[in-house]
């Protein structure tokens, strides 16, 4: 013979609402995580590709100066199709226009 309390467990159907809200937080908490990460790992390829600009723009600038003979006196220099046929990148992560140190010739001090 069941006792009632046993008779009332197995014939219970669905989930009480303790149970549901339970998962559902879990599931809030995993959504969360996974969204975190989501976003730092886009932020992080926009710096390298910020990082990777600034290193193709050092190099066409190298390659004007053994060209030109002389070393270019602003980015623009190197705004041509020879260098960048589709025109000189921007900053990935603040769409900023890179700056030129007329002292190295170089692009520097863009860091995120």
């Amino acid at each position: 013979m069941m006792t009632p309390l046993l008779k009332r467990s197995l014939s219970r159907n669905g989930f009480s609402l303790l149970e549901l809200m339970a998962v559902v937080t879990i599931i809030g908490i995993l959504v969360s995580i996974v969204l975190t990460r989501i976003a730092n790992s886009s932020d992080a390829a926009k710096a390298k590709t910020c990082a990777n600009n600034v290193s193709q723009i050092n190099s066409a600038l190298e390659r004007f100066a053994v060209s030109t003979g002389n070393f270019a006196t602003t980015i623009s220099d190197v705004d041509t199709i020879e260098y960048f046929p589709g025109g000189i990148p921007t900053c990935a992560v603040d769409d900023s226009a890179f700056t030129l140190n007329t002292t190295t010739h170089r692009v520097e001090g863009h860091s995120h």
